[in-house]
Formats: structure tokens, sequence, C-alpha cells
């Protein structure tokens, strides 16, 4: 079957957008990265040579951990610990607030969690929302990162 100019054009513009992957990482790349780009790369890439960086920095890919790293202070230190347990709570409540937007908006407006005027601020919302629209939020979790998305 012999092919016209144009259908050989138009094969290869289809085919061209086919092939938009990016070329991997060289180990030169991968050892000069910093720890947190690192730790992103290990929940977005599947190549063995970023685990094993990992593992030969010892790093803890935990959010909080990187956070309190990126502050200079040294992992196994008291300040370490305390800076770690903060934003690790911090990071509990954020996605708490994203996956349940009727416990993040009666947090931001002031009340205290578990307490009866919480319950009572949630259920007035979830109320006024369901008569708006319905909301729904899916999760999925990669490694150590989760991602919601509320529709």
């Amino acid at each position: 079957m012999k092919l016209t100019i144009i259908q050989t054009l138009i094969i290869a513009v289809v085919l061209s957008g086919c092939v938009t992957a990016r070329p991997p990482m060289t180990d030169q790349q991968i050892a000069e990265v910093n720890d947190a780009a690192l730790c992103s790369l290990s929940n977005t890439e599947n190549d063995i040579r970023i685990d094993a960086e990992i593992m030969s920095r010892k790093l803890d890919c935990d959010p909080a951990s990187l956070v309190c790293a990126a502050k200079g202070l040294k992992k196994g230190t008291s300040k370490f610990a305390q800076c770690r347990k903060e934003k690790a709570a911090e990071n509990k409540l954020q996605a708490q607030k994203r996956a349940n937007p009727a416990f993040g908006y009666c947090f931001d407006s002031g009340f205290e969690i578990g307490s009866q005027a919480m319950a009572t601020c949630m259920a007035a919302w979830s109320d006024r929302e369901q008569k708006a629209k319905p909301v729904h939020t899916s999760c999925s979790t990669r490694k150590n990162s989760v991602h919601c998305t509320t529709y």
C-alpha cells in the first residue's frame, strides 16, 4: 500500500505526539538533585537509581521530615523531633480540611475540634451544601503522599 504525502505527514504528526516522554535522568543528575526533589521523583518515576540514591543519603522522605531538614534542623535532635511532630500534625489537619470541606470551614471559623459547636457547625454546613450540590472527594496515595480531588 502506497501512502500519499498528506497521509504520510498526518501519520508523522500523530506519531510525533506519542514520543513526548522526557529522556531518563543521568546518574549525575540524580546525584545532584536536592533531597526534596529526589523524594518527589521517587513518587513519580519508576527508577531504581532514585531509590538507591535515597537510601545512600539515608533520606526520610516523609514531608514533615523534609520541611524540618530544610530548616537546618538535624535528624535525631529534640528540635527536629518537635518540628516533625508539629509539621505532621499540620499536614494531617490540612488533609482533613481537604477531605472534609465542612471540617475545614468550621475549623477555619474558629470552632474547637471535637466540640459540640464544631459538630453543629459541620452539620449545618453539610446540610447547606447537600441542598446546593453534591460534593465528592476522591483520594489516592503513592508512597508518602496523598492526593485528594473534590468535585
